[in-house]
């Protein structure tokens, strides 16, 4: 048996998609509590206030309370991923480009952010799970073309987090696709369709090596 968990930022979905109007992501977060994520046993939902420490301490609570024996764990993130430039140390070997940015870096828009300077916040989560599915976009998305060029920070993410959590890390370049529900019948919900096929899903492990799912999972599962 599995026990999966979900873990939704309320900014999805976006204000600038089709379906994600605004009127969308206000219900969304009149709701939170009442969010879920397709196929997970219990869905968690976060908002732009909210920090690392905090996720990663509901997290422990659900699994404390609801994991069965020894069921393996695993999670689906759902939220945006993004591009972010910075002057600094947090990832070796700064990059620049012909705008200027003299480092680049990968994010989940998770709560205040997931990125290379807040992943130690999620150490105590370490040998927990078997499986981390991060359904949010990467570097093919038209939001970070510009940003990204030609450069792998979601990979080096990946890796790290990985090799942090011990865990599976499965992630895709190409822009992920949801289903979303706004209205409550019953409950504000979203099916994650999968990543759009542009780019291959890749399975990063914790040894730091990486394999390609075959092309019908776009779950990655």
């Amino acid at each position: 048996m599995t026990f999966c968990i979900g873990l939704v930022d309320l900014r999805v979905p976006s204000p600038h998609s089709k379906q994600g109007r605004f009127d969308a992501v206000a219900a969304w977060r009149a709701q939170r509590r009442r969010v879920w994520l397709t196929r997970c046993r219990i869905t968690l939902t976060t908002d732009e206030g909210e920090d690392q420490p905090g996720i990663v301490a509901r997290l422990q609570s659900v699994l404390a309370t609801h994991r069965r024996g020894a069921e393996t764990a695993e999670l689906d993130i759902v939220c945006h991923g993004m591009a972010f430039g910075y002057s600094g140390p947090h990832v070796p070997g700064p990059v620049s480009d012909a705008y200027g940015i003299s480092g680049l870096g990968y994010a989940l828009q998770l709560g205040t952010g997931l990125g290379s300077p807040t992943l130690h916040h999620w150490a105590p989560v370490q040998n927990v799970f078997r499986r981390v599915r991060l359904y949010a976009c990467g570097e093919r998305s038209p939001t970070l073309d510009r940003a990204y060029l030609n450069n792998v920070a979601r990979e080096q993410f990946c890796r790290r987090l990985a090799e942090l959590l011990n865990a599976e890390v499965v992630s895709s370049a190409a822009t992920c696709v949801y289903s979303v529900r706004p209205d409550p019948t019953p409950d504000p919900s979203i099916a994650v369709d999968g990543w759009d096929g542009s780019a291959p899903v890749m399975v990063f492990q914790p040894s730091g090596g990486r394999r390609t799912l075959p092309r019908g999972d776009r779950l990655g599962r």
